[in-house]
Parts: C-alpha cells; sequence; structure tokens
C-alpha cells in the first residue's frame, strides 16, 4: 500500500520524538525491503533525506524516493485507498486516505505487508495477474505487488478475516466469491459470513470484497478457457457472452458455474415423493432464470432424458484455474480483449493496487 509522509511529520523529528522517529525508520526499512510503497512531497523528502537522526542508508533510501516523486504521485491519484501518516491527527478521514498517527500503537505494525485472504493460493494469484493489468493499462512501471497470504479455505473465510482484523493491527485485504447462481440469489454462505462481520465491524485498515460473479473462474476470459481446455462448454460461454450487451451486469456469463456446467437434478425431480424434493422446490428460482438462457440455446427442456450423464451443460475442470495460471502470465494480459471483463478488470484490479502496490528493493 502507499504509505503518504505527511509534513506535519517533520515536527516528530524536530521535537526529538523517538517513538515517532522510529516508526518513520520501520516505514523506510520496509520500503527498502521492498514490503509497502512511499510518497512525500519534494520538500518532505529534502528534509528527511539529510536528517541526521537517520542512518546513512535511511537518507539514501529518502533520496531515491526524491528522485521518483513524480512517478509516486501519478500512483498515489490511481488508488482507491492510502494511508497519510501524520504526526498529529487534525483532521478527519475520507473514503481515500486513512489518517495514522507516528504516535499511534497501531503505526508499527502497519507499516509491514498487506495480508491478502482469499479462497486459496490459486485465487491469489490470479488476483495478482488482474492487478498487473490495471498497472499495464494504466502505463505504470516500477511497481510491484506483494501480500502475506492467507488461504480461507471456503467456509472458514470469514473466520481467517476476523481473526486477522481483531487479533493483529495489519493491512487486510478479504476477496470472496459470491456464490451467486442469478442475480437474485442471495449467495452461499461464506458470502454471507463475511457479510456479517462487515455489518459489526468497520472496514478501516481492511477491506472485505464480494466479487459480483459467481466465483473467480468467471472473470477468467473465455479465449483463455478455449486454448486451455477445449470442450462443449466453450460454444455455451460464447452464446452467453453475447447476452451481456443485453443485460449488462446481469448478464448470465457472470453467473454460469464454469467448473460444474448446469446439472440435470436442478430441472428434473425423479420422484415426487424424494427427500430432495425440497432441495428441488428450492431451486425454482435457479431454474426460471436458467429456462430462458437453455432454450435459447435449442435444449429441450421437455426432453433431458435423452442428454447422457447428469448435466444438461457440462462443465470445463475443477482444475481450471490452475490450468490457466500455468499457462497464462503477465506478458499474455494484453490479449484480455473480451469487453464483459474489462471494466471488471479494472475495477477489481485499482482494489488490489490500492492494497497491495509496492515498491522494488532499494539496496
Amino acid at each position: 500500500m502507499i504509505f503518504k509522509i505527511d509534513k506535519s511529520c517533520l515536527d516528530a523529528i524536530d521535537s526529538g520524538d523517538r517513538d515517532a522517529i522510529a516508526v518513520l525508520e520501520q516505514l523506510a526499512l520496509h520500503r527498502r525491503a521492498g514490503k509497502n510503497y512511499i510518497f512525500a512531497e519534494k520538500g518532505v523528502l529534502e528534509k528527511l533525506m539529510v536528517q541526521k537522526d537517520f542512518s546513512r542508508t535511511m537518507r539514501t533510501l529518502f533520496k531515491s524516493l526524491y528522485n521518483n516523486s513524480s512517478e509516486d504521485k501519478l500512483y498515489l491519484k490511481s488508488v482507491n485507498k492510502y494511508i497519510n501518516m501524520v504526526y498529529n491527527k487534525t483532521k478527519e478521514e475520507n473514503k481515500i486516505e486513512i489518517v495514522m498517527e507516528l504516535t499511534s500503537k497501531k503505526a508499527v505494525d502497519i507499516c509491514d505487508t498487506t495480508v491478502l485472504i482469499t479462497e486459496n493460493q490459486e485465487d491469489a494469484l490470479f488476483y495478482e495477474l488482474i492487478a498487473k493489468y490495471y498497472t499495464k493499462y494504466n502505463g505504470f512501471k516500477n511497481i510491484e505487488f506483494f501480500f502475506e497470504s492467507k488461504p480461507g479455505g471456503g467456509n472458514t473465510t470469514a473466520k481467517v478475516l476476523e481473526r486477522t482484523v481483531y487479533t493483529e493491527n495489519r493491512l487486510c485485504l478479504c476477496i470472496v466469491d459470491s456464490d451467486k447462481k442469478f442475480p437474485d440469489d442471495s449467495g452461499g454462505d461464506t458470502k454471507k459470513h463475511v457479510e456479517d462481520f462487515t455489518k459489526c465491524k468497520t472496514q478501516d485498515i481492511w477491506k472485505a470484497i464480494i466479487l459480483d460473479v459467481h466465483e473467480v473462474e468467471n472473470l477468467i476470459p473465455i479465449g483463455w478457457i478455449e486454448k486451455c481446455i477445449p470442450c462443449e462448454t466453450i460454444s455455451f460461454l460464447k452464446y452467453l457472452k453475447r447476452k451481456v450487451a443485453e443485460k449488462k451486469n446481469d448478464a448470465p456469463i457472470y453467473y454460469f458455474d464454469i467448473k460444474k456446467g448446469i446439472e440435470k437434478d436442478k430441472f428434473v425431480c425423479a420422484d415426487s415423493q424424494d427427500k430432495n424434493k425440497k432441495g428441488f422446490d428450492k431451486s425454482q428460482c435457479f431454474r426460471n432464470y436458467w429456462s430462458v438462457y437453455l432454450k435459447g440455446y435449442g435444449i429441450d427442456l421437455n426432453n433431458l432424458g435423452e442428454i447422457n450423464g447428469k448435466r444438461i451443460i457440462q462443465g470445463t475442470n475443477e482444475k481450471i484455474l490452475n490450468k490457466i495460471l500455468g499457462k497464462y502470465k503477465i506478458e499474455d494480459i494484453d490479449m484480455v480483449n473480451e469487453e464483459h471483463l474489462k471494466d471488471k478488470w479494472l475495477s477489481l484490479g485499482r482494489d488490489i493496487f490500492s492494497w497491495g502496490c509496492v515498491g522494488g528493493r532499494i539496496n
């Protein structure tokens, strides 16, 4: 994350406040190690780079930042969250700025790497790819990403988030699938548990993002899937993609279960007395939504028995994201030219950039 050193921090040095100076040193050490990004006005950096209270290494670091300050200002304008380090808090925070006093108990720990909570490591790597797309799209250079990754493990994600927020004074970004199967769906348990936590705890130095699609796989470009795993699902995905112009954010491409497809038992109940009838009845909204698109694709819902297997539409593969990560890297992000994903990649990329951008190591 970007840390702005406010000019009031110079008062801490002038007054000889050793605790405040120690926080500035810690902040600089983390920047040197590539764990955060520091911005300050040139006038502030000019004074920091000659301060005798700092070691020669710290003065050299601030001089390096001074030489790149024009580029840093561009980054600062491109985030939706940053931390303003001040000596004395004299103004309230806004939606973009977190104001942190150097003398705050949180100040030392908050200088460290941002914690990223996702369902698993594969999700984290894919989100990093999206963030790199955002930086490349904006023409940013000399910027990297670094998180301390914590796998949430699906249903336990909310507990991992809660434990991190309550027991660690750390910056934290949590991204979870919505598991919504149609626009008005309430979503999965993980979404609900994370939402419950956000209602009882202010999101100050942490943020929880619930995807506005079924799951992370819905953010994979269809062209990537097609080249990675040729399968009959591709033609259905392309059909759903054509509906984006009509439905925009409510388009079915965002709610289709890419990994599992669409199962027959959502549309066919073998026995009205069957113990699964209750679950079948709960799927009525799902059927109402997806019937329109299945019929439009040419599926005869009155003759599903003629379709072999358990699925009306096959999924790709449970390991699709793993295969994508093994094939596509940062140099391939120029291929993300599918308009239905561009805005979502840029919006999510900005969040990840804001919370996880760091500068390269400074020797």
